[in-house]
Order: structure tokens, then C-alpha cells, then sequence
């Protein structure tokens, strides 16, 4: 009970003044907590409290004044070479990411080394003050460290991170899930729309969008980048996807939820994501984190990962929850089973590992597998307690913090 009690006071602390977060308070009240695995979420949270110590001394070891700073205007070489990075990647065909890139007087640059971070923006000149150059240094400062935390000094890779600001919350404002609202919040760059992209070699170049969970956003993205999620070793994790790709559909109902090449890495990178994203809250407001702080906040984004699941149950149309289990497909041209669903269940069922080479990726893929069809026979009784008392919203980010 101890854990427990320290969740709520870590709400009235962070949330007394938002009427969701108390909401999604209530409904921890609901819960059975016996049916949620606190020794691995405490084993994971000490692995997540020593790399927590790595990155905030490579955090403090950061000197602003080894950071170069330009300002590149509109038709300059260097503006047009980053303009047309940004024309020639899928992002570009929504209108709204367009409208911004078109818009744009000038790019700004922060660089150190081989990281490069750029942005859009109608401002032409430095202003240590501004929303968004705050947002960006901050950013810079998470490439940076989690570069520093990955390759140690030893990255020769050139990383380009371009920033396209968009003040779009991802909001489904409809009863139900189809394909022409789906398409409406497309049009409106809202929920269930690729904000992020990571491709190329050398550069290896990572897009970021939206200024909600951007920073959230960019950790996902620098997980690709990185290659921490494995993706570097794709070509030789064929029998992995393969049966990856056979135990995520429902073959029986010829039901299939969307897939593409590298669908597999989606939820390992979305869990590392928020996990890394905790750390780095904790470091940038320079507050001490301890292990019931953090096993409190992992329960937190469980909680409200399950809830989004009941969400998305009822907007897919099930009428039940035993319907969903039969199914579990969601539609939609987004990875919705691997950034939400399978995303939700690793919290509370899945024994973290990080990896470096081949082999790692491959246990770790496998256990994601093992987990799975574990589910499949042993259902996770916590998300059908959460679905029985869910709290209704319409925003669709992929954390709460």
C-alpha cells in the first residue's frame, strides 16, 4: 500500500489543477492493484534509475558555449538544401506540415559536433528567450546526451534533426473510427497521423513535428536513429518479423491490422520513448529521482495507456471487451496495435532489456512474441478492469506526462 499512497500524493502534486489527470486519478482508485506486476515495474525501474545517472552527468557535462548557432535565410544554399530534405519525405504530403515548410523565412541551426539540429521559423534573429528556442535547445540537449549515452564518443555518422513546429493536438473529436474521419483528422494533422520520420544513411536524418509531445516524439525518432531499437540489423531479423507479421492479424476473420516493413520496432521504441522521456523530465526540471518516484509514474503511464486502449475498443466499434479479445484489430493506416496496444501491455508484462548487436534484438523481439501469445491465453485481467470503468476523452497522445 506504501506505492500506492505515493501515486496520489505524486498527482496532488503534479496534477491537482487539471480535471483529467484527476480523473485518471479516480480510476487508479478502482483498480485491484494485485493485478499489476509491481516487481517487474520495480526491476525495470531500477534499470531505468541507472541509466537515469549516466544521462544527467552527460546532461551537466554539456557547454553552451561549445554549441554553434546560425540563422539561415530564406533562398540561401543552406536554407534551400534543408527545405528540400523536407519536400522529398511522406511527411510533406499532409498540407498542414507543407503549409509551415512553405511559410518558413528562415531555418535556425544549433551544432555541435556531428549533431546538427535545425528548425523552422519567421523569426530572423537569436532570441535566448523565445518559446521555441527554448524548446530547441532543450531538444538539442536530449540528442546530444542520448547520442553521448549510445556511441560514447566514438559516432562519426553526420545527424540531421529538423524540427517543423505545428500547434496540433492529437484530438479525434468523432463517435467512431472510419475512413472518412480518419481522413478529416488528417486534413486537420490530428490524431492517428505520422508526426515523425527517421531515414538515410549518411546523413542519417530525423523529422520531428507538432509541438505536443515533441520532445516525447523526438526520443521516439532518435531510437531509429540511433539504431537502439535494432532496426540497423533488419535485413537479419527476417524469421523475427515473420512471425511477428503471422501472430498480430486474425487470419480466422481475415482481419489484419496495418503493417509495414518495420512495423516490429514500434512498440519496443514507443516504451523506451516514454521510459526516456521520465528521465529527462526529472533532469530538466533538475528534481531528484528515486525509485518510488518513478515506479509511480510507470504505473501512471500504464494506467492511462490501458485507458486509451478502452478508448480505442469502443471508437473501433467492439461492443465488448470479450469481442475485442476475439479480434484486437484496429483500424487505420497507422500502427495503432504496436504504438497503443502493445505499447500498453509491455508495462506491466515485459522484462526490460536494452541491446547493441544482433542477438540482443533477437531476444528481445522474442520475448516481445512470447509476450503476445501469452496474452493471447492468459489475458492481462487489468486492462478488462480498466475498460469496465474508463475515463472518455478525446485526445490521443501516446503518454500522459
Amino acid at each position: 500500500m506504501k506505492i500506492i499512497n505515493f501515486i496520489y500524493k505524486i498527482y496532488v502534486i503534479l496534477y491537482m489543477d487539471n480535471n483529467f489527470y484527476n480523473k485518471i486519478e479516480t480510476l487508479i482508485k478502482t483498480l485491484d492493484f494485485e493485478k499489476i506486476n509491481l516487481k517487474l515495474i520495480k526491476s525495470n525501474a531500477k534499470k531505468l534509475l541507472a541509466i537515469w545517472t549516466q544521462i544527467k552527468k552527460l546532461w551537466n557535462q554539456i557547454n553552451p558555449n561549445q554549441i554553434e548557432y546560425k540563422i539561415y535565410i530564406r533562398d540561401s544554399n543552406e536554407y534551400n538544401q534543408i527545405i528540400e530534405l523536407l519536400k522529398k519525405n511522406f511527411l510533406s504530403s499532409n498540407s498542414n506540415i507543407m503549409n509551415i515548410i512553405n511559410k518558413s523565412n528562415y531555418i535556425h541551426l544549433l551544432n555541435y559536433s556531428n549533431i546538427y539540429f535545425f528548425w523552422l521559423s519567421n523569426l530572423g534573429e537569436k532570441n535566448s528567450t523565445e518559446s521555441d528556442y527554448l524548446v530547441s535547445l532543450n531538444m538539442f540537449k536530449i540528442t546530444l546526451c542520448l547520442n553521448q549515452y549510445k556511441f560514447n564518443n566514438t559516432d562519426e555518422v553526420s545527424r540531421y534533426v529538423i524540427w517543423i513546429p505545428i500547434n496540433k493536438k492529437r484530438n479525434f473529436n468523432y463517435d467512431k473510427i472510419s475512413k472518412t474521419n480518419l481522413k478529416k483528422t488528417e486534413e486537420n494533422f490530428e490524431a492517428f497521423v505520422a508526426s515523425g520520420v527517421t531515414y538515410g544513411i549518411e546523413p542519417r536524418i530525423t523529422i520531428v513535428t507538432r509541438y505536443e509531445e515533441v520532445e516525447k516524439l523526438l526520443i521516439h525518432e532518435l531510437i531509429h536513429n540511433y539504431n537502439m531499437d535494432g532496426s540497423g540489423f533488419h535485413e537479419n531479423l527476417g524469421d523475427i518479423l515473420n512471425q511477428y507479421k503471422n501472430i498480430k492479424n486474425n487470419k480466422k476473420e481475415k482481419n489484419f491490422n496495418y503493417h509495414y516493413e518495420y512495423s516490429i520496432y514500434e512498440s519496443y521504441t514507443e516504451l523506451l520513448s516514454t521510459y526516456f522521456y521520465l528521465l529527462f523530465a526529472s533532469i530538466q526540471t533538475n528534481k531528484k529521482l528515486n525509485i518510488n518516484i518513478l515506479i509511480s509514474n510507470i504505473i501512471i503511464e500504464l494506467v492511462y495507456s490501458y485507458n486509451i486502449i478502452a478508448n480505442l475498443i469502443n471508437l473501433n466499434g467492439y461492443l465488448s471487451y470479450d469481442e475485442f479479445k476475439s479480434k484486437k484489430i484496429f483500424m487505420g493506416n497507422i500502427c495503432k496495435y504496436e504504438y497503443y496496444y502493445i505499447k500498453a501491455l509491455m508495462y506491466n508484462n515485459f522484462d526490460l532489456k536494452f541491446g547493441n548487436e544482433l542477438d540482443d534484438f533477437n531476444i528481445i523481439y522474442g520475448d516481445i512474441i512470447k509476450m503476445i501469445k501469452k496474452n493471447e491465453t492468459d489475458d492481462d485481467v487489468l486492462m478488462e478492469l480498466v475498460y469496465q470503468n474508463y475515463i472518455k476523452h478525446n485526445n490521443f497522445k501516446y503518454q500522459i506526462h
